[in-house]
């Protein structure tokens, strides 16, 4: 099945949702972007999971739950769709780099983050969710903080320079937190943003990003993180973003931290600080005791949990 509906991609069909498109949505590649649009102008939708051909699931903020049928037939029309949606973000997804995601500008007011896997990793089909973005719009204020000294505290160690860390589950508002951060602390400092994944949005002219860049067809042509922690270090930032550890980023992060560059900042997945520093230490390929000796400075750890608002759950100084 999976080398039929790679060898056979087509153009769609049109969509289940016919729809004419407003002036807003002109130049989307298929309606079932003006339906994303149109769902998206209701505020209290956070985030929609596209599930092939099989449904469409709406999360509000409340954390309830809307499934309608998807807007797909065939597993090829959707196959085929969230490829050419891929190339127009200027990402790779195809059978030997199956996975792809970043930021999408929807329209002028909304941001999206979105993340799409496909065949043979996401075996039953593609599989995509896109999540609404508010790193823009929201502040540290935004933020249930056990008390505002923490909050202030917080604040004076990274205008100290030193370096800090997000952990929390997935949709906590990890990034969200560090963009909050980075707006109130560094919005005149030059910031190095090094991500696999496009993500953090660069809300100062003085902020730049790198990015990695993965192997061609042939498997030539890739560009690491740790790369791109020398090129960054080469421009004189003020301070390094790693933006998510899911992987490699891991050792990008210790790279910049035993580089002695001051205030770099980063976000884990983990459920407490305990968790997140083996979490660091797995994917960096080390153990605890070797990240206490090779940290000359204490790293913080900031701890948050899904809600509205996302409540601060942790801080601790480590490892």
């Amino acid at each position: 099945m999976i080398a039929k509906v790679l060898g056979r991609l087509r153009s769609p069909r049109l969509s289940r949702v016919s729809v004419k498109n407003t002036p807003a949505e002109q130049g989307l590649v298929h309606p079932l972007q003006a339906q994303l649009l149109r769902s998206f102008q209701d505020e209290t939708v956070l985030e929609i999971f596209l599930h092939g051909q099989y449904s469409w699931i709406e999360r509000y903020r409340d954390c309830s739950t809307r499934t309608l049928p998807s807007p797909f037939r065939t597993e090829i029309e959707v196959l085929d769709w969230v490829q050419k949606f891929a190339r127009s973000q200027l990402q790779r997804l195809d059978p030997a780099r199956p996975g792809a995601g970043g930021l999408w500008h929807l329209s002028n007011d909304l941001m999206l983050r979105w993340h799409a896997l496909i065949p043979p990793i996401s075996p039953e089909g593609v599989v995509a969710v896109f999540r609404r973005h508010r790193f823009e719009s929201i502040a540290l204020e935004h933020f249930q903080w056990p008390s505002s000294h923490d909050r202030d505290d917080c604040l004076q160690w990274l205008n100290d320079r030193r370096p800090l860390m997000i952990f929390g589950p997935t949709g906590s508002g990890k990034s969200s937190l560090l963009s909050a951060f980075l707006a109130k602390t560094a919005v005149h400092e030059r910031i190095a943003m090094l991500e696999s994944l496009p993500e953090l949005p660069l809300i100062s002219p003085s902020w730049f990003r790198l990015s990695e860049r993965v192997a061609n067809v042939e498997g030539i042509g890739a560009i690491s993180l740790e790369h791109l922690v020398g090129e960054a270090l080469r421009l004189s930032p003020d301070r390094i973003v790693v933006g998510e550890i899911r992987s490699l980023e891991a050792r990008a992060f210790l790279l910049g931290l035993l580089s002695g560059h001051g205030g770099m900042m980063a976000t884990i997945h983990g459920a407490t600080a305990a968790e997140a520093w083996s979490r660091l230490c797995l994917l960096a390929g080390i153990t605890l005791g070797e990240l206490r000796t090779q940290c000359s400075e204490p790293i913080r750890m900031v701890g948050l949990t899904r809600g509205n608002p996302p409540r601060i759950i942790q801080i601790e100084d480590g490892p």
